[in-house]
């Protein structure tokens, strides 16, 4: 992996909010993703200010489904959450060249997915903005924690600009 940008997260859903929280603004708030994800995934949009939209997946594999996003993707999208189950989203350079054509950002969600690769590249290297965990069930264990990652230096700064809201409890908390 070779990234510009990296930011170490309590927790992978953090990297999500940061995420969507930077694509939107008041013209563009929908954020394309499939149903099938953990709660916290659809709570951060939300949190963020996002609107999620749901599409279906591809049967019988559970990859987002192109034809579907292709269906709801306008012009108030800002990103769609490509989540990872192991190597089920093989259709993930199909699905960039529709987020292209609309000028959306592609997020990565690679929290169960760290170290495999699509077309021998690794996910979440190789989009807009990528997010691990490493959570005390992921692959790599921290108990908690994760990392987002990010190539544009723009879309960086305006994640890391958000950083300075969340209070950071003392050790002695946990």
């Amino acid at each position: 992996f070779k990234f510009r940008n990296s930011l170490t997260l309590s927790h992978n859903r953090l990297g999500i909010y940061l995420a969507v929280r930077a694509l939107i603004n008041a013209n563009k708030n929908e954020i394309i993703l499939s149903p099938y994800t953990i709660i916290d995934v659809v709570n951060m949009v939300i949190c963020a200010g996002g609107k999620p939209v749901f599409v279906d997946v591809d049967f019988p594999s559970i990859a987002i489904s192109t034809n579907e996003v292709n269906k709801k993707i306008n012009n108030n999208t800002a990103g769609i959450i490509v989540t990872h189950y192991q190597s089920y989203c093989k259709n993930l350079p199909e699905i960039k060249i529709i987020a292209q054509k609309y000028n959306v950002k592609i997020i990565e969600d690679c929290a169960i997915a760290f170290g495999t690769k699509i077309n021998n590249k690794f996910v979440g290297s190789d989009s807009d903005i990528s997010v691990f965990s490493f959570n005390i069930t992921k692959y790599i264990s921290t108990l908690t924690g994760g990392i987002l990652v990010c190539n544009d230096d723009n879309l960086f700064l305006k994640i890391n600009s958000y950083i300075s809201e969340f209070k950071i409890n003392p050790f002695l908390y946990l």
